[in-house]
């Protein structure tokens, strides 16, 4: 909404001197998937929205600390999955049965952990195919944020590391 109303008030003002298309999706907490809620029909179908597009902003951006802006050129992707786990058809007492019978609980914890490696990386084979490299630019500019990691943690109400 804030930029639909910088628009309007830019325009207004006749300081706007490009076209604006502004396509929102607000149903991200909805648990439903893009394709269930809609959205990558209606971008799909209106595509000649962009023809002339120069620039695509998300503004669903962050702040790297509380006076510096996070400019987002680049986003890690969605992915929707289902994942089901089935056990017995009646409650098992781990005492008597566990060790015997796999414990549904047990197998999806496992499973979960298995998606990353200690240090925090994707453990999936095939995940980083097709992902590029920083080039030097990038790196030099990465390198130039002042980010204060623990400063951020402080703000998330979170230790690094733990």
């Amino acid at each position: 909404i804030f930029e639909a109303l910088l628009w309007q008030a830019l325009r207004d003002r006749g300081e706007l001197t490009v076209d604006v298309a502004f396509v929102v999706e607000g149903e991200e907490e909805s648990g439903l998937s893009l394709q269930q809620r809609g959205f990558t029909e209606v971008v799909e179908t209106n595509k000649h929205w962009f023809n002339h597009c120069k620039a695509i902003i998300i503004s669903n951006n962050y702040w790297i600390d509380e006076d510096s802006p996070c400019l987002t050129y680049g986003m890690r992707g969605v992915i929707d999955a289902e994942l089901w786990v089935s056990g017995p058809n009646k409650d098992l007492h781990s005492g008597v049965d566990g060790g015997a019978v796999h414990e549904p609980m047990s197998d999806l914890t496992a499973v979960l952990a298995s998606f990353h490696a200690p240090d925090g990386t994707v453990a999936i084979p095939g995940f980083y195919a097709g992902v590029q490299k920083p080039s030097a630019d990038e790196a030099a500019r990465t390198a130039a944020v002042d980010l204060n990691v623990d400063r951020c943690a402080g703000h998330a109400s979170v230790v690094c590391g733990v």
